[in-house]
């Protein structure tokens, strides 16, 4: 199971976390020829659910106090695309029985749920063939990597991909010289260059984030278990 923590909100007893997590559940399935997909222990995804809890955070000298739980079965959600409602808090199985739901309040979700069905990785070679093409492509706003920035509203959706392929395959210089210097060209005010939503910024952006990454864990690991060591 997976688990995610939204931000603490202090002084208030209506708190407004507006916060997105995602959750991936995936679940083994085989593909024909005919188009159709054969899920395997389906019935195993069914009985799986998200639950939310509501918690006061306490100082140093106490615990954290528990207010109150909620339980979505995945099976009703995947009758609908996208959940909204308030949600009567309730109480844990093994705990105070005389409580009503009425006594612990309520949680306002907003919940969305997406099937994708993922092909064998063999189906998407001709696909990996043409982006790692984008580099060379002249010039590069008619390559497949650049179309594929612009399709998408949100930039880093593309990218994010973009960027893990391209550094697995060793391509990544070349795309963001190629993407950088076509947004250069193009950029009439020069206090603008790479601080909008482009798929340049964000590919930069990405590769800086992996980078960095692994530099921060090369470097300050050891350094963090030696602290951390009795």
């Amino acid at each position: 199971s997976e688990t995610k923590k939204t931000k603490v909100k202090k002084k208030t007893n209506n708190p407004q976390f507006d916060e997105v997590f995602y959750f991936e559940v995936t679940r083994p399935c085989s593909y024909n020829k005919k188009s159709h997909f054969d899920i395997e222990d389906a019935d195993e995804v069914d009985k799986m659910e998200i639950r939310v809890d509501l918690w006061n955070a306490s100082n140093l000298k106490f615990e954290d106090e528990f207010l109150g739980e909620l339980r979505l079965p995945l099976k009703f959600l995947r009758q609908s695309s996208s959940y909204e409602a308030w949600y009567f808090l309730q109480p844990r199985d093994n705990g105070n029985k005389s409580l009503k739901p009425d006594d612990l309040g309520s949680l306002r979700l907003n919940v969305v749920y997406t099937e994708d069905h993922v092909f064998p990785s063999d189906y998407y070679s001709p696909l990996r063939d043409l982006l790692l093409k984008s580099a060379d492509a002249e010039p590069v706003s008619a390559s497949t990597a650049h179309v594929l920035g612009e399709v998408c509203r949100e930039k880093q959706e593309a990218a994010i991909p973009l960027v893990r392929l391209f550094l697995h395959y060793g391509k990544i210089v070349p795309l963001i010289s190629a993407i950088a210097n076509a947004e250069v060209k193009r950029t009439q005010d020069p206090n603008t260059i790479f601080r909008g939503n482009s798929l340049t910024s964000k590919c930069i952006d990405e590769t800086m984030k992996l980078a960095g990454r692994h530099y921060l864990q090369v470097t300050l690991k050891p350094i963090i278990d030696e602290v951390r060591s009795p």
